[in-house]
């Protein structure tokens, strides 16, 4: 199944179908003017009827049907085209004329591709019609060795077109997802500004309570550093759960201590995304429920995990502690701390006795 053709493709196959036509129209020109030097003229015009109505085919499919030229059936005639075009040079043509029957026509079949498939599939395709001009060229040697030559060119520049169109086409993709997320961000951010933190700016002028007031100051500042997009950068491990720490102290003001092991192999951005969530979610936990003067959060490898960033943390508080199997499981215990590390392959224990305190254990691949 083809993939959904984005306005991206649709500008780059527009700008293909013009390269088509007008490479066809010099190559047709050429053809004409140079009849003297054809040894099979039928053969050379049936090639260039077959290019005009692949050509044609094509162009009105962009008007009509623009989601099948990213289909590989459309790819594969104009390619096949183009490799019989090279082929029949060498037979329709004497050694001494004075263009190629195709001229650079193959190249919009190699862009074509490189925009529907990519890089990968293009540089594939534009062998494979190299390989095509060397036949045709060989066809036409003469008894000289310049037929090389000429065949070398055009596989450099089949090549050249075909790595320039797949990576200008993945920069252009890329470049529209990027446009499109700041527009949207944008729209948000002034829906956000006359709703979401305004609010927020008003708890923290009029309310008199200082959690609620610290609570509104930290989510005003997290949702307007996400608009702005300054928290793009992910932080590593050891920064996140001190961010993690310090939210804590600030909203339940009892102390959070964070201990890394020194020997931890920093994991991938979703796993540090993951386990900061977990372990906010506990300390928020810990914060709301437990009492404790004090909670530890530790972390370090996990020596029987299958990859070298496994890892193990620990969030261990002093309060009261609860009987874990007559307590059901909280909405933010299964969502915002299993769920989230169930969603790496990681998994959770809770351990807690009543007096004893909580600890949390995560395990993280």
């Amino acid at each position: 199944m083809a993939r959904p053709l984005t306005q991206t493709d649709r500008s780059l196959f527009q700008a293909t179908a013009v390269v088509r036509w007008l490479t066809l129209g010099w190559a047709g020109f050429g053809l004409a003017i140079s009849t003297e030097h054809l040894r099979h003229a039928t053969p050379a015009w049936a090639l260039m009827a077959l290019a005009l109505v692949v050509t044609a085919g094509l162009t009105l499919f962009l008007s009509t049907d623009p989601q099948r030229l990213v289909s590989a059936p459309a790819i594969i005639v104009e390619l096949a085209t183009a490799g019989l075009l090279l082929i029949g040079d060498g037979y329709v043509y004497t050694d001494a004329r004075p263009q190629s029957l195709p001229w650079a026509w193959p190249a919009a079949a190699l862009i074509a591709t490189g925009v529907a498939f990519g890089r990968r599939w293009a540089v594939v395709s534009a062998i494979g019609l190299s390989l095509a001009s060397f036949f045709g060229e060989g066809l036409n040697d003469g008894g000289t060795s310049n037929w090389g030559v000429t065949a070398s060119s055009k596989a450099g520049l089949y090549v050249l077109t075909a790595l320039i169109s797949g990576y200008v086409a993945h920069r252009l993709r890329q470049a529209e997802v990027e446009i499109s997320a700041a527009r949207a961000r944008e729209e948000v951010a002034v829906q956000l500004h006359d709703g979401v933190l305004q609010t927020l700016a008003v708890i923290q002028r009029r309310s008199d309570d200082p959690e609620l007031v610290a609570l509104a100051h930290d989510q005003d500042r997290d949702l307007r550093d996400f608009l702005a997009g300054s928290r793009s950068a992910q932080p590593g491990l050891t920064a996140s759960l001190r961010e993690a720490a310090a939210l804590y102290e600030r909203r339940h003001g009892t102390r959070a201590e964070v201990i890394i092991a020194d020997d931890i192999v920093e994991p991938s951005a979703e796993v540090i995304n993951a386990v900061a969530g977990a372990v906010g979610e506990a300390l928020a936990n810990a914060g709301k429920h437990s009492g404790a003067e004090r909670v530890v959060v530790y972390a370090e490898p996990d020596d029987g995990a299958a990859t070298p960033t496994g890892l193990f943390v620990s969030v261990k508080d002093n309060g009261v502690g609860f009987e874990v199997d007559a307590v059901t499981e909280r909405i933010g215990m299964r969502d915002s701390i299993r769920s989230r590390i169930e969603s790496i392959g990681g998994r959770v224990e809770i351990s807690s006795r009543p007096g004893r305190g909580t600890e949390v254990r995560l395990w993280a691949p």
